[in-house]
């Protein structure tokens, strides 16, 4: 190993590079005030290529959100039956007190029925 330059292959040189880059892009956009990346951004759809445009377009933002929408929609109809559950816990325990009352008071009619409920 004379030579300092060829101690690493070269994918692993281009891996490097890239996670580097990657790293110094995120700071770059970490520190770039938020106006200026939307203009950034504004200039990538406006005077990018084809491929940056349909990433940044509308159709592609219409189809995250409508994404979105479905999850939240999930979400909302997971709430509705974690409320209805309690509901009807509740509803139960408090028949359940009731008939208990109920029986109490009135006695039952024949003892064995209602001796498994």
């Amino acid at each position: 190993l004379t030579t300092g330059d060829n101690i690493m292959s070269a994918p692993m040189r281009q891996k490097t590079m890239q996670a580097s880059t990657y790293a110094y892009g995120r700071v770059l956009i970490f520190m770039t005030p938020v106006p200026l990346l939307h203009f950034g951004y504004w200039w990538l759809y406006n005077y990018g290529s084809p491929a940056t445009k349909q990433r940044w377009g509308l159709d592609k933002r219409m189809e995250r959100d409508d994404y979105y929408r479905q999850r939240l929609i999930i979400d909302r109809r997971r709430c509705a039956i974690d409320i209805l559950r309690q509901n009807y816990d509740s509803e139960r325990r408090i028949f359940k007190i009731e008939f208990e009352k109920w029986i109490h008071r009135m006695g039952p009619d024949t003892p064995e029925e209602f001796t498994h409920h």
